[in-house]
């Protein structure tokens, strides 16, 4: 597996939670499920759509193909 993606950088009030997942995954101990609580405007659905392309796209996800 590749190193994780730097969208931290992006939205960095994340980046303990990206930390959180990428390591998950390439330990291969991903949870069966995430729960995205917050307020409004903190990128939850950003976050839930990233992590999906992730998982589920054979292209490393990176900042320049967000």
């Amino acid at each position: 597996m590749s190193s994780a993606p730097a969208l931290p950088a992006l939205l960095p009030w994340h980046a303990k939670q990206w930390r959180s997942i990428t390591n998950a995954l390439q330990q291969q101990r991903l949870h069966h499920a995430l729960l995205l609580q917050g307020p409004a405007g903190v990128g939850k659905l950003f976050f839930a759509q990233r992590a999906a392309a992730m998982l589920l796209c054979e292209a490393a996800i990176t900042v320049d193909r967000l």
